[in-house]
Parts: C-alpha cells; structure tokens; sequence
C-alpha cells in the first residue's frame, strides 16, 4: 500500500525553487530534509501537549474518591466500573466518560487556539514577501503530477 505524501510535499516545488542547487542536488534534498524534519517534529511536539492538556484535564474532571487506575485513563476508569456495584460502577463510568469528554474538549480548543495564531502570524509576518512567477507557476503546475506515494 502506498505512503501518502507528507503535507510539506505540497510547498516542495517553491522550496526547490530557492535553494541552490550543489553537486547531485544535494542542497534541495537538504532542503527537503529539513522541510520534513520540522513537519514530523512539529507533529510529534503538539500531539505530546495537546495529549498531556487533555490527560491534565481528565484527571481534574475525576472524583477525589475515584481509585487510581479509574483516574489515569478512561479504559481504566471503565474497567474499574464494571467490577463495582450496579450504581456506583454507572456513577463513575459516567463521570470518567464526562473528564473524558473535557479533556479531549480543551485539547480541540487549544490547538484550533494555537492553529489560528499560528495562522495570525503568518499572515503577517509574509505580508510583504513576493514570490517569484517562476516558483508560482512551479508550485501550481506540479500538483497534479505528482503520484499517491508522492515521488
């Protein structure tokens, strides 16, 4: 099964467009390299804040009476409930699907926060950069040449 292509893909052609190119093409792949580094790093760093935010969260939301296992993760949490009584098991269940719900709540509005500042900022930190027609029509008239596994 094919890999799809990595986002950055997209903005491949305009980056080759200003590098130089060395011996072999060796800068663009550097380039490329880089390109894809900072894609998979900046991924991995929100997943790891937005889960912790959402794991905070969902520990706030459980009860002080919870027992520690319920207070970690939701399966735990729903593991617990269905070894204890009828009513109590219900009552917690549903106050760790509820923490639960509230974590993953606070994880979306932060990072749609962060998303849109994000957004804010390069906007208006590229405001007056001009690109050159070369690396426009690069950019554009590549996209559909482009394979599913992205070579």
């Amino acid at each position: 099964m094919p890999r799809p292509a990595p986002a950055s893909r997209a903005a491949s052609p305009a980056v080759a467009a200003e590098v130089p190119v060395g011996p072999a093409g060796q800068h663009v792949r550097g380039a490329f390299d880089e390109m894809e580094t900072g894609a998979e790093s900046g991924g991995a760093l929100g997943t790891a804040v937005l889960g912790s935010l959402g794991t905070a969260v969902y520990r706030d939301g459980m009860p002080d009476s919870a027992p520690a296992a319920a207070r970690e993760t939701l399966g735990g949490a729903l593991a617990v409930a269905q070894r204890l009584p009828e009513g109590a098991g219900d009552a917690l269940a549903t106050a760790a699907r509820e923490a639960f719900t509230s974590g993953m709540n606070a994880a979306a509005v932060a990072g749609a926060v962060v998303l849109a500042g994000a957004a804010v900022l390069t906007g208006t930190a590229l405001r007056g950069v001009r690109v050159r027609e070369e690396a426009c029509a690069e950019s554009t008239g590549g996209a559909d040449r482009l394979s599913p596994s992205g070579a």
